[in-house]
């Protein structure tokens, strides 16, 4: 198993609250009936992931993730077009 450890954010003002936070990634992808299934089950995992993250990162952490997301999901699509 890979462990990860990454700062999180300072809270801003009295109000704000930044949690610890541990994602697991364990166990596998069900098997789904009908693509409903699958579009709630992928929804709500992406949901998830969401809320953990920018409850728990610091933005500019935050910001150059999704750059790198978008870098990655992007190049597969270009591998397809070829």
């Amino acid at each position: 198993m890979k462990t990860y450890t990454i700062a999180k954010a300072t809270p801003i003002g009295k109000d704000s609250l930044v949690v610890d936070t541990t994602i697991r990634i364990i166990g596998e992808v069900p098997n789904f009936d009908t693509l409903e299934e699958g579009t709630e089950f992928f929804t709500l995992q992406a949901m998830q992931i969401s809320e953990a993250l920018f409850n728990s990162l610091p933005q500019g952490t935050l910001d150059y993730l999704l750059i790198e997301i978008m870098k990655r999901k992007t190049s597969l699509y270009m591998g397809l077009s070829k």
